[in-house]
């Protein structure tokens, strides 16, 4: 008598897998089977053990209030027809429609589930009517979808096929994008806003190739010392960039919030559903104090109080504040690190950092780095989704730069994240005989720029932004 493989049981997946009789991966707020058939998914809400110290996962701030559900999507077909119909495919050669179709399939199925939780019946809706006023919309979503087949693809001829059909849409949609960009109003930030995912996607996808490849490149060659300096210089570039990249939104996001966030893209840039960034888990608890005595790098008794140490301990209790909500907002199957439920919380820190402390950076201000290292640990943990392929590599990439620019000296303060995220320290650091030049004293640059606080709280006294 042949027994059957012992199934583990859920009672944590949503009630529409369970009807359906299939296995959840629980991701929240919409799992991986309701968002890839557009089903409308919903959780019941787990009642709490008497006597239990476990955390109990809440996915938003007002206790069983939820995301709202948007329609049904629209199907490939009919929006390549609705874009027909309107005139905004004028001038595709007929022979090239089945390449847009597929396109299009792609870009409703797969591509718009990599953008944010909960985009995928957002978009099919939002582009024909973007498209409408603004153009360079439907170039962004033809030029992210190929590049996503471009990485996707084992044929080199293929690869080659769609990396120039992004390339191309790219080119063409940067030009009115740029003018456009010159006078934000309520009326294009939401065209702006949604091209502008495409050239991040660009940039960092792009940039994260020729990081790695730099990196590799200071850990294969023994370079003169003058040469590897200026390698090190321009990983320290490669880093700072992505920081800029995410933070570039915000010129469309800050004065247009109210537009863009109940508009008919607010699905994507919206999170009322994100919990109380409060670390409950015993896990959660011992990452938070690990970075907490990061801040005695700079305060300790002695040392002569600077203005820039306010820019390092605002960066580092945000840190918190993202570790914080991780820890609600992660998905765990036995005692893997588990998976962010919602990736836009990695740039959710890069987006409130200062300008003071990418310059910070760009001096090769060594607390600077540390920090930036455990903040590679949240884009470890984002990486580990399928949906997240235009950040691989990210992680790897900014430990190693960290590394190269802090020295072997301080390595006690680089070994969490180095473990966490996969960097060999002693392979990085084989051709680093040399001693690490001084950085830049900031003090001087950022005195006139920098605030003083007066205390810093904790991280639950964070007030929270929409932005």
């Amino acid at each position: 008598m042949t027994l059957r493989k012992a199934h583990h049981k859920t009672k944590a997946g949503c009630t529409t897998c369970k009807k359906r009789r299939i296995k959840c991966d629980e991701s929240r707020p919409i799992c991986y089977n309701c968002s890839r058939r557009s089903l409308d998914c919903t959780y019941p809400q787990l009642p709490q053990k008497a006597g239990s110290g476990g955390q109990v996962l809440v996915f938003s701030k007002d206790a069983g209030t939820r995301p709202q559900q948007p329609a049904k999507a629209i199907s490939p077909p009919v929006l390549l027809d609705t874009l027909s119909q309107t005139g905004l495919l004028e001038g595709v050669p007929n022979s090239l429609i089945p390449m847009y179709k597929k396109l299009l399939h792609h870009f409703v199925v797969e591509t718009s589930t990599t953008v944010a939780p909960n985009s995928q019946d957002v978009w099919p809706r939002a582009v024909p009517q973007l498209t409408s006023s603004h153009g360079f919309v439907l170039d962004g979503v033809f030029a992210l979808t190929s590049l996503h087949l471009s990485r996707l693809t084992s044929s080199e001829t293929e690869r080659k096929l769609h990396a120039d059909i992004a390339n191309a849409r790219l080119n063409r949609g940067l030009v009115p994008y740029r003018k456009t960009l010159e006078n934000v109003t309520n009326e294009n930030a939401e065209g702006l806003f949604s091209f502008s995912l495409t050239t991040t996607a660009f940039i960092l996808i792009i940039g994260a190739d020729e990081h790695k490849a730099l990196i590799e490149s200071l850990v294969c060659d023994s370079a003169t010392s003058h040469c590897r300096q200026d390698h090190i210089q321009e990983a320290v570039a490669q880093s700072t960039r992505v920081l800029r990249c995410l933070r570039g939104s915000l010129v469309i996001l800050v004065p247009c919030w109210e537009q863009v966030s109940t508009g008919i893209i607010g699905a994507i840039v919206k999170r009322d559903w994100w919990p109380l960034p409060n670390p409950h888990l015993p896990e959660a608890i011992e990452e938070d104090a690990k970075l907490h005595a990061l801040e005695k790098m700079w305060m300790f008794s002695g040392r002569r109080y600077e203005y820039y140490f306010d820019t390092l301990s605002t960066a580092l209790l945000r840190l918190r504040h993202s570790f914080a909500l991780a820890s609600q907002l992660t998905i765990r199957e036995g005692h893997d690190v588990g998976k962010l439920s919602d990736w836009t919380l990695v740039a959710e820190w890069a987006t409130h950092i200062s300008f003071g402390y990418v310059d910070l950076l760009e001096r090769q201000t060594i607390e600077a780095w540390i920090i930036l290292a455990h903040w590679a640990i949240l884009v470890h943990r984002a990486e580990q989704s399928p949906e997240t392929w235009w950040i691989k590599n990210m992680s790897h990439n900014l430990v190693s730069t960290a590394a190269l620019v802090v020295g072997e000296s301080k390595r006690h303060l680089l070994e969490w994240p180095a473990r966490s995220v996969g960097v060999d320290l002693d392979r990085l650091w084989a051709h680093s005989e040399l001693e690490r030049p001084a950085s830049s004293d900031p003090s001087s640059a950022l005195s006139e720029m920098l605030s003083i606080t007066d205390s810093i709280p904790r991280v639950s006294e964070l007030p929270m932004t929409d932005v």
